[in-house]
């Protein structure tokens, strides 16, 4: 049940909005009838949206995880490497329209920072790190993930929302926004 309900409000929020999210939305999406449920299992529907997002910021963690390992291969170009990376978590965040929808809403409301900001950057930790052996040593690599994400989320909305259509040139063309960006701040070792 407490899955059910996490799911019911990812689809809530992603179809209708993060303000949307009702206790009686929510146990009807959740096939449930009693919205005890929610009060059993969460402290309340606040707890239940900021345990929802950590489970997002979790899939999202372990997406771009995934992808890191190619950085230290040094066969290959940094900008192939880092395209490689851009290219596994973008078809990440395409393929999951509704879980990312969802995210962006809670990311950008004032829960974020209030129940979930401290949470969410020891999360990519181990991101940064592995990350962070790339940029300069002054570089403020936190700073330079959220706006790596910020672009990548930003523009998967604009397509989920009809404005733009998803493209393997729209895809290069997002990639090279970002690459420019953090170009300078880069170890080059090509």
């Amino acid at each position: 049940m407490r899955l059910a309900l996490q799911e019911a409000a990812i689809v809530i929020i992603a179809e209708c909005g993060l303000e949307q999210v009702t206790t009686k939305e929510l146990t009807l999406r959740a096939n449930t009838s009693n919205e005890v449920y929610i009060y059993r299992l969460f402290r309340d529907k606040t707890d239940l949206l900021v345990t929802t997002f950590e489970t997002l910021d979790r899939e999202l963690v372990e997406s771009i995880s995934t992808h890191l390992d190619i950085m230290r291969d040094e066969s290959l170009t940094m900008d192939v490497r880092c395209f490689r990376i851009f290219c596994g978590v973008w078809r990440y965040i395409l393929s999951n329209r509704q879980r990312c929808s969802a995210f962006m809403q809670y990311y950008y409301s004032p829960l974020f920072p209030r129940y979930s900001g401290e949470a969410h950057r020891e999360l990519y930790a181990n991101v940064l790190q592995r990350f962070g052996r790339v940029f300069k040593p002054d570089v403020d690599v936190w700073r330079m993930l959220n706006y790596v994400l910020d672009v990548m989320l930003t523009m998967s909305v604009r397509i989920f929302r009809g404005e733009i259509e998803a493209s393997p040139e729209f895809e290069r063309k997002v990639f090279e926004w970002i690459f420019r960006a953090l170009r300078p701040y880069l170890i080059w070792d090509d």
